[in-house]
């Protein structure tokens, strides 16, 4: 790779050198010990095939390479491939909206390939992998050999290849192998077929019986059918029944090639042989191999607008290179003058801003632009390609912006209000600018290697109890940042569009899943909760914001919520029901933060949707809502999250909500009890007789007698009747089993539990023997939490149970790494045995799978933060720690040592947190307490505590920010303090003079800066204002900030009188010149145009906006003297803007004729 050839080069182009990666740092205070952690972007980058292909960046809409959950590949396989190729993810109105082929590249003129087809129909893979698709067949492939049958009563049909770009004179020798015709009689047949028709228009071999190898003339078979030209063509191989008694006719091939003529001349523009691929947090990277040198592309967003990112193509071929894309919906434009081509599509608009002197020209489709067929130079129809010429041997810059459209969509209250082709070109032209570009990777490399070095460090990642799986601790550490960088790029902005004020942690913003909540439908009321509640460590601005916007969501008025009145009743929360986890996730996020003004802010919602929960206990889904239906996934998450209520409640003074929410949990705990467990018999999947011990699900009244269960997903054994007969469903263990969160389940119903538990445990398996058809992250977290909490009874020891705990913490870990994703659902593969790779499905990449793998090695190292409340214990074999915890806002370390815990920082020194916790009982998590007033002293009196010291700030800002007249930018701080997050803002001015400010979140702000201010260089002081009782001393550091003119370009200068005259004048009487100027620039143009014939001035006029006002026009006069002065009948006219402080100058030449 030449990143730093790269980085280097756009260095130079925008006079930044390497000043643009050193930060500016005010107060020369050491850096927090954290900043110097040896887990950096860098080290964390990834270059194998299951590498991630997706990047992001926090309150971002834009997804590069979002990956299909729906269809088959890793992440590489779905975004690779020799044209570079680059496809994207973008939110807007509740849509996620997914494009292919938003950029492409190519090398020109590299020698024709010589096969333009070379199948050999080795596998249905590989066929199907080179385009070929059935028509009216079956195609079976066996001994290298594809065979087509004809098929739904067709007399004939066909394999059909993928659409070539067919040049007779150079690809002229076609070559099949036929190795059998059945019956004997039966006939095959090879024909050229032009796309989007129906009809064969040139026939290779018509219909025959032989069999052998092939070989035709196709340059001559062309030619008589007055086909020479280059044309985009089908090839289909054909097998018929025509005239002849049998129904069927099948004709099997070998192969068949399409060949170039040894000494044929011909170019193309080609594809990379080979393709070398690596991604960080910061940016992706390929790099692509040709015959006559190589291409390396990197991806990443700009450091001023999150939804803008930038294509670096940096060349060494001994030809041009293409960039190219394609585009669609509702219309496509390309203005010339910026150079930028805007695709608007139903929800949202695109740019896509080229490098200066690069000119795009426009296709009918991908395979015509790579034919170079038929271009023009602007957009035709609706849907096409694009491309447009780069050097060969330098590095380009491509700048890409997105905006959400203006309009009302799917919510009629909201009007959105917005100019997305201005929005989308800012974006794409300050994206394209090289200067911001070559700031732009080293901001992101600063910014993930900052939030990598505020996570949570963990001190030992090895696999304990089970075996390893040949999985290395180096393994589950990269797994374990990668994970935390995954989670923050998760978060969404908030969505004005559809109603939504707060920022939105996705359930997979890669994944693109859309089936939430409505306004916010990336996020479900599952797996993004799941998410805060770890996000909350690292970045607890967002983790909260996005808790308030889903609750924000909650039914507050209607009816109260019944049995049956589902998402009508009061408390209901809209989108994909799911098992509830709010209240734990609220009371965590409180006990992290300690900020009881937001917990108070949504209480209300939350309690409602509390009761509303314990009134549907089902998924509730579209069609799927069975109102009697009671699963016991949905019945134990509820009773379990009932808990965490009445803690918010007592927290906020609410006593009687409390013992509500009690009541409503020992209540349930006795339905459970009468509801899943069954005393009559069925059969399992293999249709031997069981006796489930207990159930998932149950239909309380609608489906008694033999009338028949609904659907629901697939289940372990068949569906059937209770001793009351109710439709019961088995369900699967790992369902089940969350029921010991249920505490106050009865000894004999938790040896039921048990039961069906055991039938599927297995230390020696993968997924501790709980995947053999799936596990879920929410279920295996529920299923731990009870097993390490229950004190046990007479048929299990709590020894045992802690155990069984410690084995699916270890082995989900293992894994969870070996599978390689972060997925909804894992289920294990082949023998099942530990060492094998288990599978994942369901959506993907999920909060599912980050929020299971922190929750594991948080647990495995010693700490829970599934209680809110400090919970620390030690399972069997760790030795671990975890440092940068937080508790009440503090910050603290734990240390494993022996049988005891010890503890040190903010949250011991402020006596939220003791010192030493007893460990003595493995396996037993503790919940430490805030020492008393009597520890540590003589007398018993509570000593006084000093107040804590304020520690000292440091502001990183780039030294030096760039940015053209009248063109937005933003600055990026970050603000950084020892052991606190600072709170408070941000301030930026020119000596006295405010030009923005803005609130910290995380330590982070960005500051959008006035477009009106003038060209020249500024210093800038930044200065952060702490929050009263923040702890944290504000600083102030300083950059510059340095305006450039803005550039102009004179489109055209016309002759406008005479009339229809154009570039003539005539000799002796008044002409009238006008002259075109556009600005990429949003700012008001200003100045005057001369026009000047060599040293002759011939007129001036004052520049001025045209009545649309998107260019600016200047009317000169030139008078009968002026004319009558030219004596040549051609001349040569310079229209010259001579500029000012803010604009550059700019000249146009032009010819004019002279005529008497």
């Amino acid at each position: 790779m030449r990143t730093t050839h790269r980085l280097t080069a756009l260095a130079a182009c925008a006079a930044l050198a390497a000043s643009a990666t050193t930060p500016a740092i005010a107060n020369a205070a050491p850096l927090p010990p954290a900043a110097t952690a040896a887990v950096t972007t860098d080290s964390l980058r990834e270059t194998a095939p299951e590498q991630q292909r997706w990047l992001s960046v926090p309150e971002s809409r834009v997804v590069l390479n979002p990956y299909d959950f729906g269809n088959a590949g890793s992440e590489l396989d779905q975004n690779s491939g020799g044209d570079l190729p680059l496809s994207n993810g973008y939110y807007a109105h509740d849509h996620a909206i997914r494009t292919a082929n938003v950029l492409n590249t190519y090398v020109d003129g590299l020698e024709a390939p010589e096969h333009l087809i070379n199948s050999d129909f080795t596998s249905q893979s590989t066929t199907e992998a080179e385009g070929w698709t059935t028509a009216n067949v079956t195609a079976d492939y066996s001994d290298g050999k594809v065979t087509i049958t004809n098929s739904g009563g067709a007399e004939w049909g066909n394999i059909r290849s993928a659409a070539v770009m067919l040049d007779p004179s150079v690809y002229s020798t076609m070559t099949v192998k036929v190795d059998s015709v059945v019956p004997a009689d039966a006939s095959w047949a090879i024909k050229l077929v032009k796309p989007g028709e129906s009809d064969d228009f040139v026939v290779i071999q018509d219909d025959t019986s032989q069999t052998g190898t092939f070989t035709y003339d196709v340059e001559q078979i062309m030619a008589d059918a007055g086909q020479s030209q280059p044309q985009l063509v089908h090839v289909r191989l054909w097998t018929s029944t025509w005239g002849i008694d049998s129904s069927t006719a099948a004709s099997t091939f070998d192969s068949i090639s399409l060949s170039r003529d040894p000494g044929a001349g011909g170019t193309v523009r080609g594809t990379a042989e080979s393709v070398a691929y690596s991604s960080t947090a910061a940016e992706l990277n390929m790099v692509g191999t040709y015959s006559n040198g190589s291409v390396e592309t990197s991806e990443y967003f700009t450091a001023s607008d999150p939804n803008a990112y930038v294509r670096v193509i940096d060349a060494d071929v001994d030809s041009n290179v293409l960039v190219a894309g394609a585009y669609e919906g509702n219309g496509t434009t390309y203005d010339q003058a910026s150079n930028v081509i805007t695709i608007r599509g139903q929800y949202a608009t695109r740019s896509i801003a080229l490098p200066i002197g690069a000119t795009a020209q426009f296709y009918s489709s991908k395979s015509a632009m790579v034919a170079n067929l038929n271009p023009t130079s602007a957009p035709t129809g609706n849907n096409g390609f694009w491309a447009a010429s780069l050097p060969g041997d330098e590095v380009s810059v491509v700048g890409v912006g997105w905006a959400v459209n203006a309009g009302t969509f799917d919510y009629p209250d909201v009007n959105y209000v917005a100019d997305q082709v201005a929005e989308s070109r800012t974006s794409a032209l300050l994206a394209a600018d090289p200067a911001l570009a070559a700031a732009a990777l080293a901001h992101w490399q600063q910014f993930w290697d900052a939030y990598l070095a505020s996570v949570p460090v963990i001190e030992d990642f090895s696999v304990q109890r089970v075996p390893t799986g040949g999985v290395t601790a180096d393994q589950m550490e990269r797994f374990y940042y990668k994970a935390w960088v995954g989670l923050e790029m998760n978060v969404l902005p908030a969505t004005p569009e559809t109603g939504n004020e707060h920022t939105q942690l996705g359930t997979g913003k890669p994944s693109m899943w859309m089936s939430g909540t409505p306004r916010t439908k990336n996020v479900a009321s599952w797996d993004s909760l799941l998410g805060m509640q770890q996000l909350v460590y690292t970045d607890p601005a967002n983790a909260w914001d996005s808790f308030i916007g889903m609750i924000k969501q909650v039914k507050l008025d209607g009816d109260e919520p019944t049995d049956t009145n589902a998402l009508d009743g009061k408390g209901a929360l809209g989108g994909e029901s799911l098992p509830s986890r709010k209240a734990q996730t609220a009371w965590i996020l409180h006990q992290v933060t300690g900020d009881t003004e937001k917990l108070e802010s949504i209480y209300e919602a939350l309690r409602l949707n509390l009761i509303w929960s314990t009134h549907n206990m089902r998924w509730i889904y579209g069609a799927n809502n069975y109102v009697d239906e009671r699963d016991s996934e949905f019945v134990a998450s509820v009773i379990y999250d009932l808990k965490f209520g009445a803690k918010i409640a007592r927290e906020l003074g609410h006593e009687d909500h409390a013992a509500d929410f009690e009541q409503r949990a020992t209540s349930l705990t006795r339905d459970y009890e009468s509801w899943f467990f069954p005393t009559t018999w069925t059969t399992d999947r293999d249709g031997n007789p069981v006796q489930w011990s207990t159930v998932q699900k149950i239909y309380l009244d609608r489906y008694q007698g033999g009338l028949g269960c609904p659907w629901s997903d697939d289940s372990e054994g068949a569906d059937y009747y209770n001793a009351d007969g109710q439709c019961v469903k088995a369900g699967w263990s790992f369902y089940t089993t969350t029921a010991l969160v249920a505490h106050e389940l009865e000894d004999e119903y938790k040896t039921k539990v048990m039961q069906r538990f055991m039938r599927d445990y297995d230390d020696t398996e993968q997924l501790a023997g709980l995947g053999h058809f799936a596990v879920k992250a929410p279920d295996m977290q529920l299923i731990t939490y009870g097993l390490l909490d229950d004190p046990g009874w007479s048929d299990y020891s709590r020894t045992q149970l802690i155990d069984y705990a410690t084995v699916i913490v270890n082995s989900f870990n293992r894994d969870m790494v070996k599978s390689g994703w972060f997925a909804e659902v894992y289920y294990s593969t082949g023998d099942h045995k530990a060492g094998g790779t288990p599978g994942a499905r369901g959506v993907r990449p999920s909060l599912f799978g980050i929020s299971n793998y922190l929750d594991n090695i948080f647990i495995a190292n010693g700490y829970r933060i599934d209680e809110g409340d400090p919970a620390v214990l030690r399972l069997a074999g760790a030795t671990g720690g975890i440092k940068n915890l937080t508790y009440l806002g503090k910050k603290f370390d734990l240390d494993l040592q022996g049988d005891k815990a010890l503890l040190t920082g903010e949250a011991i020194d402020e006596r939220l947190l003791p010192a030493t916790v007893d460990l003595s009982q493995p396996g037993v998590t503790t919940f430490p307490e805030a020492p008393g007033p009597d520890d540590g002293g003589d007398d018993g009196a509570q000593p006084v505590e000093p107040s804590p010291q304020p520690v000292a700030s440091q502001i990183v800002v780039s030294p030096q920010l760039s940015t053209r007249y009248g063109t937005p930018v933003r600055m990026s701080v970050a603000v950084n303090a020892t052991g606190r997050v600072p709170t408070g803002r941000v301030e930026v001015r020119h000596g006295q003079q405010l030009l923005g400010q803005a609130n910290l979140s995380a330590g982070r702000a960005s500051i959008a800066l006035p477009t009106t201010l003038t060209a020249s260089t500024r210093a800038l002081d930044v200065t952060y204002v702490p929050t009263a009782n923040s702890g944290v001393l504000g600083s102030t550091a300083r950059t510059s900030l340095v305006i450039r003119k803005a550039q102009v370009k004179l489109r055209n200068a016309k002759v406008t009188k005479p009339k229809k005259s154009s570039k003539q004048i005539k000799r002796g009487k008044k002409a009238v010149v006008r002259v075109v100027i556009v600005t990429p620039s949003t700012a008001v143009l200003k100045g005057r145009v001369t026009l000047k014939a060599g040293k002759k001035i011939l007129g001036r006029a004052k520049v001025k906006a045209d009545k649309k006002g998107t260019r600016y026009v200047a009317k000169i006069t030139v008078g009968k003297k002026k004319t009558r002065s030219i004596k040549k009948k051609r001349v040569a006219v310079k229209a010259i803007y001579a500029g000012n402080n803010n604009f550059a100058k700019k000249t146009l030449k032009t010819p004019i004729k002279v005529r008497r």
